[in-house]
């Protein structure tokens, strides 16, 4: 969201894009900071949201993501209500493990294969606050960083994504992750 400025939303409405989602953790300014690491801009951030809930169309979609990390448990019923003033629609998630961060989880997935089997990698880019590419939402601390959208164009990140997927790397993130949204192979289906 810190940089889905005016300008950008423009581009992305005008490109025919039908969903936006953001990442929306919390409304208090120093948890944000806490759990960005200092790295977001808390008044950036909502102002481009103010901005677009001002200029969406009707068939856009825009989502807030609120993943409860057990430290901004307490925010989500003020996440809500920003949503619903901004008139966008809110994701809540209840169990994720930010690459181990939220330790609440007593299931952790065993694997050689992580991001071979992870549809998360293959199929979203997830973009930091300070335009870092990043493996998936689950590496919080954005260790692993495959680009940065000021620095690198989308085919070149698409090559990349597709050749770590080709050599199946395996990273530490993926070895703590609890999200469920991720997937077996059809091979071990098959």
């Amino acid at each position: 969201g810190v940089f889905l400025t005016p300008e950008k939303q423009k581009e992305l409405i005008e490109s025919g894009i039908d969903q936006i989602q953001v990442s929306y953790l919390t409304c208090n300014e120093s948890v944000y900071n806490d759990l960005t690491g200092n790295r977001g801009d808390f008044n950036s951030l909502n102002f481009n949201l103010q901005k677009l809930s001002e200029i969406k169309p009707a068939d856009l979609r825009v989502q807030l993501n609120f993943i409860d990390l057990g430290v901004n448990h307490r925010s989500f019923s003020l996440v809500k209500e920003a949503a619903l003033n901004w008139d966008f629609d809110i994701f809540y998630r209840r169990e994720h493990s930010r690459g181990g961060l939220n330790t609440r989880s007593l299931h952790m997935l065993e694997t050689d294969d992580c991001c071979f089997r992870c549809g998360t990698f293959a199929s979203v880019h997830f973009i930091t606050s300070d335009g870092n590419i990043i493996l998936c939402c689950n590496d919080a601390k954005a260790v692993n960083i495959l680009s940065n959208i000021t620095s690198s164009d989308y085919a070149s990140m698409l090559k990349n994504k597709l050749k770590i997927m080709l050599k199946n790397t395996e990273f530490d993130v993926c070895k703590r992750c609890t999200d469920d949204y991720r997937w077996h192979s059809l091979f071990d289906v098959i």
